[in-house]
């Protein structure tokens, strides 16, 4: 099993593969991180650059938390696309063309999901 671990401020969160959290494919350049807002997300900031680790050595990467209606619900809806273990624990469902629905990432969003997007150079 792949263990992400993120490194924020000498304090280390990890994320196992399948789980709630666990990164989506690359939105644009960025890898995104869907979770809710826990205390340890409070020292993440953009410009301060993190250490990431996908199972193997540990890379440097920016990070910035999007906490906004308009990027949350976006966002999540992409990272639903990609991921429906992910979509159905943050209570998502799909429409017959199998896009997210919207309000359910609103609802997601309301209830204090957070997008954490990761730039790995």
């Amino acid at each position: 099993m792949t263990t992400v671990v993120l490194t924020v401020d000498c304090r280390a969160t990890q994320f196992s593969e399948g789980g709630p959290a666990w990164p989506r494919p690359r939105h644009g350049g960025d890898i995104l991180v869907g979770t809710a807002k826990h205390p340890w997300v409070s020292n993440i900031r953009k410009g301060v650059p993190l250490e990431v680790s996908f199972g193997g050595s540990r890379l440097t990467a920016d990070a910035e938390v999007l906490a906004d209606e308009e990027s949350v619900v976006r966002l999540s809806e992409a990272i639903a696309r990609d991921n429906k273990q992910w979509a159905k624990f943050n209570g998502m469902g799909f429409d017959a063309d199998g896009n997210p629905n919207r309000a359910d990432a609103y609802q997601s969003w309301q209830q204090g999901t957070v997008i954490l997007r990761l730039t790995v150079p």
